[in-house]
C-alpha cells in the first residue's frame, strides 16, 4: 500500500506479510532494542505498539503524555498489567499548550529480560527453547 504506515514496505516476511520500516529497524537489532521513547502527537500508537512489542522487544520504555486522550498512556497500562514490567519513575510537568490539561504526565518503565533470552532469541518474542 501507499499509505506509508509503520509496517508497510516492499520486503516480505516468511509468511508473505509486508515488512515495513519500523519492523525492519527492529529486526536489524537481533538482541532487541534496549530503550524506546514514545511521545506521540495525537496518535495512540495502536498500530505501532504491536510491532514494537513483538519485534523490538524493548527492556525500557519512556512514555510521555500518559494522561492525555489519544496518546500512548494505554501502553503504560497494558505493560503494567502483564506483571513483567515495573514503573521505575514517573512524574509530570506543566503543559505549554493552551488546549491541553495543565499537566503532562510521563512514565519510565523497565522489564528484566528472561534469563534464557539471548541475541539468538527469535523475532517471535519467545525464548529459544520455545522454538519448534
Amino acid at each position: 500500500g501507499g499509505g506509508g504506515g509503520p509496517d508497510e514496505g516492499g520486503a516480505m516476511d516468511a509468511d508473505g506479510g509486508a515488512v515495513g520500516p519500523l519492523r525492519a529497524l527492529c529486526e536489524a537489532s537481533p538482541g532487541g532494542v534496549g530503550f524506546v521513547v514514545m511521545d506521540p502527537q495525537g496518535n495512540s500508537l495502536a498500530t505501532e505498539w504491536p510491532i514494537i512489542e513483538r519485534y523490538c522487544r524493548p527492556t525500557m520504555l519512556a512514555i510521555h503524555n500518559t494522561n492525555l486522550p489519544n496518546h500512548a498512556g494505554w501502553v503504560r497500562e497494558r505493560v503494567l498489567a502483564t506483571n513483567s514490567w515495573y514503573e521505575v519513575l514517573s512524574g509530570s510537568h506543566p503543559s505549554v499548550w493552551k488546549d491541553s490539561p495543565g499537566e503532562r504526565a510521563w512514565s519510565i518503565l523497565w522489564r528484566p529480560l528472561p534469563t534464557e533470552w539471548s541475541v539468538e532469541t527469535s523475532h517471535s518474542g519467545e525464548p529459544p527453547s520455545a522454538k519448534k
